[in-house]
């Protein structure tokens, strides 16, 4: 761009020579020098003035452009950025939801195992009796409570970055996880008893799933109800601050 400048002012000044020497020519060498010598100045004094003001309008239109380029640069980054932060909330959002529908669909499993195994056993005098198919049933629902909250736990160390607190949720999975568990040891170490015509067993057979039936059991508040409630405070208070990590 300056070159073309340049080029342009020196071919204006040769111009303006020629054309000097051609109008002055007759009138005299002396005449035409002196005239020479006035158009040269002035046209050097314009020249000047003319690549002076034409570089700073170069200079303005191209820190324009740069100052233009770099904000529109800025605006995609920042729209960019934008787009990220909105992907990372709504995949955040949906950890989280998740995590708290599956607690409480394990959670559920397990209060219902109690309800229905409660609900369906039989009396014999004062005496509550166990069949094996209901023992069955409450093994099933049982085991797949406990084994949602074994891989919760596991998906929660994956996404600890989107919790305040996630050793604190892993603590209270595994509480729920280990109360669980035994239940399901009894149940694999005991199921044998139910052997020959025997139809139904003492429930205080089984002392465990006794205990985990009993209304008002202080073991299932302190092993499933309590760590079940301190789970879902801690996973809606990360939903309603989207700005943890």
């Amino acid at each position: 761009m300056k070159k073309r400048i340049a080029s342009v002012l020196v071919g204006i000044f040769l111009l303006s020579v020629c054309t000097l020497l051609a109008l002055y020519w007759p009138t005299g060498i002396a005449d035409i020098r002196n005239e020479i010598g006035k158009s040269a100045l002035h046209l050097l004094v314009v020249s000047v003035i003319g690549t002076i003001v034409s570089l700073l309008v170069f200079e303005y239109q191209r820190e324009r452009q740069t100052i233009d380029r770099n904000a529109e640069q800025a605006r995609q980054a920042g729209e960019k950025k934008r787009d990220q932060q909105q992907k990372h909330f709504e995949y955040r959002e949906s950890l989280l939801i998740s995590a708290l529908s599956r607690t409480a669909n394990a959670y559920s499993r397990a209060k219902k195992a109690r309800r229905v195994t409660r609900a369906h056993m039989t009396l014999t005098g004062m005496t509550r009796q166990l069949s094996l198919a209901q023992y069955d049933n409450f093994f099933d629902l049982i085991n797949e409570a406990q084994l949602d909250l074994e891989n919760l736990k596991r998906d929660i160390r994956t996404i600890a970055k989107t919790l305040s607190a996630p050793e604190n949720l892993i603590e209270k999975l595994h509480t729920m996880d280990s109360y669980l568990g035994e239940l399901i040891t009894e149940y694999e170490d005991s199921r044998q008893k139910f052997i020959g015509t025997l139809p139904t067993l003492p429930l205080s057979d089984f002392p465990l799933l006794d205990n985990y039936v009993r209304p008002a059991n202080s073991s299932f508040m302190s092993g499933m109800v309590t760590p079940y409630s301190e789970i879902q405070a801690t996973i809606r208070s990360d939903l309603l601050h989207p700005n943890l990590p």
